[in-house]
């Protein structure tokens, strides 16, 4: 899944008013490309509306708990 993905996708979840919300370019053949491929993936229906499948997968996103970084001390036979 593509950042320019994404940003369609929770554009369709945020608003009705999702094209000018997400203030991608509609004329060109990546935007068309990804609505024909967001179709294709169930994601949105013929009308270009946000169907359940989309939902369930913006709430999968939300829900995944935010990385933490962790610092360890390398081991000896891993030092130079």
């Amino acid at each position: 899944m593509s950042p320019y993905q994404l940003r369609i996708i929770l554009s369709l979840h945020v608003t009705p008013d999702w094209k000018r919300f997400c203030g991608l370019d509609q004329s060109t053949d990546t935007w068309l490309q990804t609505i024909s491929e967001l179709r294709e993936m169930g994601l949105i229906d013929n009308d270009e509306y946000p169907t359940d499948r989309l939902t369930a997968f913006v709430n999968a996103i939300c829900a995944t708990p935010l990385p933490i970084k962790k610092w360890v001390m390398p081991k000896a036979e891993d030092l130079p």
